[in-house]
């Protein structure tokens, strides 16, 4: 296995986000453990069973890869998708301090452009 070229490490004081780009899957852990954790997932095949359970959820998020899979292409074709589509696709990951403002920002963001017929809901 290998890891995502698009793995980002956010420190947010006590607490880091874990965030892959391609997926746009994140996890929080503990800043004080990040260090573990970029290990893990820099050198995925260099610990054994004893993690096996959480480097499989790794896999299936995106932050590690089986080395024959090529992430260029993968990349490439969402992007591709994602133009061909007439959508706006926007993660927010806000700090816990400002929650609350940009749960407020978020909503009148998708208010606004719901009702100028700019937003598809699916669900």
């Amino acid at each position: 296995m290998k890891s995502s070229r698009y793995n980002y490490f956010i420190n947010n004081g006590e607490n880091t986000i874990v965030f892959n780009g391609i997926t746009e899957k994140f996890f929080e852990i503990k800043s004080e453990n990040a260090d573990i954790y970029k290990q893990l997932i820099k050198n995925p095949d260099s610990y054994g069973d004893e993690v096996s359970f959480f480097l499989n959820k790794l896999n299936r998020d995106g932050f590690v890869l089986d080395n024959d899979r090529d992430e260029k292409d993968i990349a490439e074709k969402k992007l591709t998708g994602q133009l061909a589509e007439n959508l706006c696709h926007l993660m927010v990951i806000p700090t816990f301090n400002k929650r609350r403002e940009m749960e407020g920002m978020i909503k009148n963001i998708v208010r606004n452009n719901y009702a100028a017929g700019r937003l598809k809901v699916n669900f």
